[in-house]
């Protein structure tokens, strides 16, 4: 029924599993690869929607070998959490945890410094382990 309301879940503010993205974020700041590697399942997906065509997911050490050339580019000075994450359980069993975040980040060659606004989505498995990372982010924000 197009006109009804209907649940599909439930919104949290606080969870455990939120706690798990806000540790992960920490080891970016700290830009410690296996620290942000430590919270992904083996078996992760990552889509990266702003440079990747439609559904073409990267592998979990795809990603974490562009995370270590960027961290040899890009120095990351802060990162400022944005409102509350959410975590949402969905019917069915599935979580997922939405999040925003400014990340203030330095061009190592240049010395430029700029503020990059990044959008996570990470689906968990009911270990807590990230089993699906999309991103969102304007490229065009990082510091020549």
């Amino acid at each position: 029924d197009a006109y009804g309301t209907s649940k599909n879940g439930v919104v949290y503010k606080d969870h455990p599993f939120i706690s798990n993205i806000r540790l992960m974020i920490a080891g970016i700041r700290e830009m410690d690869v296996e620290k942000v590697r430590a919270y992904f399942n083996e078996n992760a997906r990552i889509y990266d929607v702003m440079n990747r065509g439609e559904f073409d997911f990267k592998s979990l050490d795809e990603e974490m070998n562009d995370m270590k050339a960027a961290f040899e580019l890009f120095e990351i000075m802060r990162i400022q959490e944005i409102g509350f994450p959410d975590a949402i359980a969905y019917e069915g069993g599935q979580v997922v945890i939405l999040s925003w975040w400014k990340v203030r980040v330095k061009n190592r060659k240049s010395g430029k410094v700029a503020t990059v606004m990044q959008h996570l989505q990470h689906t968990v498995n009911k270990d807590g382990e990230i089993v699906r990372e999309d991103y969102y982010y304007n490229p065009a924000q990082f510091p020549n």
